[in-house]
Formats: structure tokens, C-alpha cells, sequence
């Protein structure tokens, strides 16, 4: 096989285009095309270098010595090790194939949803401290009330305590409640 022959499978194989190819290796464009179309055979040491390494391939494989190995796709490698599923197989492939300008369109998107999505986080983690400072704030004022000597000056009243405020008191803390509201003494004042 000749180079221009093994040049042309290899991208193609890889889904790049010519441009692609000759940007990546830095490898003058109209230089590129003539190793293709065969117009140039002289392809210098340095450009089968950039190639062999852009390709991830030995020199060899290049130049079409027969007891080179064919290259493994890097892109199937990756699957086959990662244990990745069909689509993610088929999204990785079809990606490698958009050109520099899709692909940043690409990241630009999922850099919009990755942002969202931690904003929609950072605002869930925020409502819950704000739920839980206001349940720390509503449980001190009941204990300050219930240390409080004088039941008149009470500032919450039996039927009024929140549920979720009932839910994180003691037994001891609601019983305490009760007798400083007057409603045990008044439970008892109708027994008798």
C-alpha cells in the first residue's frame, strides 16, 4: 500500500477531514492534499512523525511496511475499556466527527446545562439551611419561653406552636409548655 493510499484510510477510518489533519499536525494544508492525491511522494521525515503521532501509529504503519501492526482505533479502545454503552458509543464518534467550531458549540451547551444545574443545587442547599435556621430560630424562642419564670410574658401561645416545632421537642419541653401555658392545672381544676 502506498503512503497516500495508507493516508487517505486512516482519516477516514478516524472521521477526520484534510483541514482537520492539517491543523492538528501543523502540516501546511496544500501540502497535506498533495500526499493524498499522491502529487507529492517525498513526504519529509518530520510531517511522518506529526502523522505517526497524531494517528498514534508507528512510522512503519505509515510508510506500508508489511510487518507493521494496523493501529487500533483509539476511539474503540476507549469503549471497549471503559465498558461504555451503545449511545455513548455512537455520541462520542459522531462528537470527534463535528469540526472545531460544532464542537465548541457542544461544550458551550453542556457548560450551560452543567451551570444550571448547580445553580439549581446551590438555590435547593440555600432554602434548606434558610428552612433550617428558621426552625433553629422557632425552637430557641419556644426553650426561651419555656426558661422563662413569668407565664404571662409568654410570647407563644398552646395552639400555636408550629408542628414541625412540636415534632422536635422532648416530652419533657412539651409537658413543660403545657404547665406554663396553665393547660395542666386547668385540666386539673375540671376533674375536681
Amino acid at each position: 500500500m502506498d503512503i497516500k493510499d495508507t493516508l487517505i484510510s486512516i482519516r477516514e477510518k478516524n472521521g477526520y477531514s484534510k483541514k482537520t489533519v492539517s491543523e492538528k499536525t501543523g502540516i501546511p494544508y496544500t501540502t497535506y492534499v498533495k500526499y493524498e492525491s499522491g502529487e507529492r511522494k517525498d513526504v519529509s521525515m518530520q510531517a511522518i512523525c506529526k502523522l505517526a503521532d497524531f494517528y498514534g501509529v508507528s512510522a512503519d504503519y505509515l510508510l506500508g511496511r508489511p510487518d507493521a501492526k494496523p493501529p487500533e482505533n483509539p476511539v474503540d479502545s476507549f469503549v471497549k475499556n471503559a465498558n461504555l454503552k451503545e449511545l455513548e458509543e455512537i455520541l462520542i464518534k459522531e462528537y470527534l466527527k463535528l469540526s472545531d467550531r460544532q464542537r465548541e458549540s457542544v461544550i458551550d451547551f453542556m457548560q450551560n446545562v452543567i451551570k444550571k444545574e448547580e445553580e439549581r443545587k446551590l438555590a435547593e442547599a440555600e432554602a434548606a439551611k434558610a428552612d433550617e435556621e428558621q426552625t433553629v430560630t422557632e425552637e430557641n424562642k419556644i426553650r426561651l419561653y419555656l426558661s422563662n419564670d413569668d407565664s404571662t410574658s409568654g410570647f407563644i401561645k398552646p395552639g400555636n406552636l408550629p408542628p414541625r416545632l412540636k415534632d422536635h421537642m422532648s416530652e419533657e419541653e412539651m409537658f413543660a409548655t403545657a404547665i406554663i401555658q396553665g393547660e395542666i392545672n386547668s385540666e386539673k381544676k375540671q376533674e375536681s
